[in-house]
């Protein structure tokens, strides 16, 4: 089974795609991984409960379609 290095390279670094805000308990922020042989998309969405921020769901994509 290839790992995830020898499949897509070492990071690169990555950029913030896109932060958006929805009323005031839930945020969807979106950033794209750059690596030596490939890009992915990862999707962070926060929810704003009674003890502060927190990581509700998250997913990363390889298709790199899912930036757009």
């Amino acid at each position: 089974m290839p790992t995830m290095i020898s499949r897509y390279g070492k990071s690169l670094g990555y950029e913030l795609l896109r932060n958006d805000i929805v009323g005031d308990s839930l945020i969807q922020v979106v950033y794209l991984q750059r690596l030596e042989k490939h890009a992915v998309t990862w999707r962070f969405i926060l929810y704003r409960g009674s003890n502060g921020w927190l990581i509700n769901t998250f997913n990363f994509a390889d298709d790199i379609a899912a930036a757009f």
